[in-house]
């Protein structure tokens, strides 16, 4: 069991969002965080004194906390806190640990009974959702797609599965690919909201058939920058082999092979003949 938050003297970690672009968007109180805490550890040092050079900070230590190196630092920014410094982490860009280093030290904290603070702020992802024409009340977030070709097809050919509609990031050197792999998969005739460079001065944002939103942007020459998507969900969930076993499964235990199938049928929207199919294999008939 994870203990209750101490009480002996320690210091704070603040998880503070900066801008994504646009270094008006940052807070009155994460600009007053990011002035007083002891240490910043930030994904990149230069990007990070740009943002505090804007501020007028001078003060903080900065220490680099990225992919390569995160649980190292995080465990020297652990002893930090545990000795009473107050520590800051920041992103390049955006609210930290939406697809950013930093999970370590968070989880590392929470399990000495230290309670991280979180210091909301800018985001591209609530940015996209707050505009987006496709409906989000049923939405699943999944980050960065893979970068190889067939790892990122296989991974789409589980997600599109689902009703919810999907957020993710995505470079300008792979979105090509990405919105081909999607009509291969039978995705061609789904809606995709694309957002590019968000908040930045060549912010742009584009919605329509995959096919449309590239062929927009390539006319625009807006295969550049950073981009965060929303695909159209799934207008029916088709159940994998292995929901659909676990479903016959428990029907089996109650009822026949025949009367089984069809309630199968209705709750995975499989064809009757393939579930009775099914139901008489699993019953060994």
């Amino acid at each position: 069991m994870v203990s209750s938050t101490r009480v002996s003297p320690c210091g704070r970690l603040y998880i503070v969002a900066t801008p994504i672009g646009n270094l008006a968007d940052i807070s009155g109180r994460a600009a007053q965080i990011l002035g007083s805490v002891g240490v910043i550890a930030c994904e990149d040092t230069r990007r990070s004194r740009t943002l505090l050079d804007h501020l007028n900070i001078f003060q903080p230590s900065l220490l680099s906390l990225h992919a390569h190196n995160e649980q190292k630092q995080s465990e020297v920014l652990v002893r930090l806190i545990e000795e009473g410094t107050d520590v800051a982490v920041i992103s390049d860009a955006g609210t930290p640990l939406i697809s950013d280093p930093g999970f370590a030290l968070v989880r590392s904290v929470w399990k000495l009974g230290i309670k991280p603070i979180p210091v909301p702020g800018a985001s591209s992802l609530t940015a996209i959702l707050s505009v987006s024409p496709i409906p989000l009340n049923d939405c699943k977030f999944v980050g960065f797609l893979p970068s190889k070709t067939e790892l990122c097809r296989n991974r789409l050919k589980l997600l599109l599965r689902s009703v919810a509609s999907l957020v993710f990031f995505e470079s300008a050197q792979r979105l090509s690919n990405t919105i081909a792999i999607l009509k291969e998969l039978g995705a061609g005739d789904r809606y995709l909201f694309v957002g590019r460079e968000l908040t930045k001065q060549y912010e742009s944002l584009y919605w329509g058939k995959p096919d449309g939103v590239l062929d927009e942007l390539l006319r625009e020459n807006g295969l550049r920058g950073e981009f965060v998507c929303v695909l159209q969900g799934g207008a029916v969930y088709p159940k994998t082999e292995l929901e659909l076993d676990a479903t016959l499964e428990v029907l089996l235990q109650e009822l026949g092979p025949a009367q089984a199938s069809r309630l199968a049928a209705k709750l995975t929207g499989s064809t009757k003949r393939q579930v009775y199919q099914r139901a008489i294999e699993l019953a060994g008939i």
